[in-house]
């Protein structure tokens, strides 16, 4: 991922003329005024935005300072703080020395972004002077569910090869079942074991609050004494409506 980033503050020192007082020299610290969102083209930013578009690679930040910088070291730094790349992982970390009175920042990225919330800090000759937060969103397609697997434990916690049948001895069984769509809103995710014949599940797993992007939603089903030998099916929901069900056999 190549990362651009510019932005800047300035510390303005000033001094007490009348030295009788006996007060310090005070510091005057530039204070970010505004802070505005862009999408870009031609490697400069357009079109002001609330949140930015998962598609679109050219992120910018514009900041107006006070008072105006002159050869300022100045940061900004970029993580996640909840999407669908991960929790709290560093996206950006860029240090520059830029003068005026208006910077700006770019991030570039040459793939679709990550969606979800992400967090941004302005540091000034390592004085942290504004903190804030922005989202990168997307749409709420149909999710279809692709291919899907059902296998035992290996014994260390992940899943056998998938061509190795559950067996009524397995205590651990592994579902997964991939999903090609885009859901920036998230949808809560429950997985259910239930066998033929019966109406009362077996086994319940809710994941919770899941933004799907291309993803693999897995689960893992638990019984200290075993399973009975018989036909299975473990069924995924979307918000309470069934969504995907994977039939498989226990011998």
């Amino acid at each position: 991922m190549r990362v651009l980033v510019v932005t800047v503050v300035l510390f303005i020192a000033g001094c007490q003329s009348d030295q009788k007082q006996g007060l310090p020299d005070e510091t005057v610290q530039p204070r970010v005024t505004k802070l505005t969102f862009h999408h870009g083209s031609q490697d400069r930013p357009r079109e002001k935005v609330e949140r930015f578009d998962y598609r679109q690679r050219d992120l910018y930040f514009v900041a107006e300072v006070d008072p105006p910088l002159k050869n300022a070291k100045a940061r900004w730094l970029f993580q996640t703080i909840d999407s669908t790349g991960g929790k709290n992982r560093p996206v950006a970390r860029v240090e520059e020395t830029a003068s005026g009175s208006e910077v700006t920042a770019k991030i570039s990225l040459k793939t679709d972004w990550p969606v979800g919330t992400y967090q941004g800090v302005i540091v000034i000759d390592e004085v942290p002077v504004k903190t804030f937060e922005f989202e990168i969103g997307g749409q709420r397609t149909r999710i279809d569910f692709r291919s899907h697997s059902v296998a035992p434990d290996d014994g260390h916690g992940e899943p056998q090869k998938r061509d190795v049948p559950v067996t009524s001895q397995d205590k651990v069984i592994h579902v997964a079942v991939f999903t090609v769509g885009i859901d920036t809103e998230g949808s809560r995710i429950v997985w259910a074991l239930r066998k033929k014949g019966q109406a009362k599940d077996l086994a319940m797993v809710d994941l919770g609050l899941v933004k799907l992007q291309n993803s693999v939603v897995s689960a893992q089903f638990r019984s200290e004494s075993g399973w009975e030998p018989g036909d299975y099916s473990a069924i995924v929901s979307l918000d309470g409506k069934p969504a995907h069900t994977i039939d498989f056999p226990i011998r």
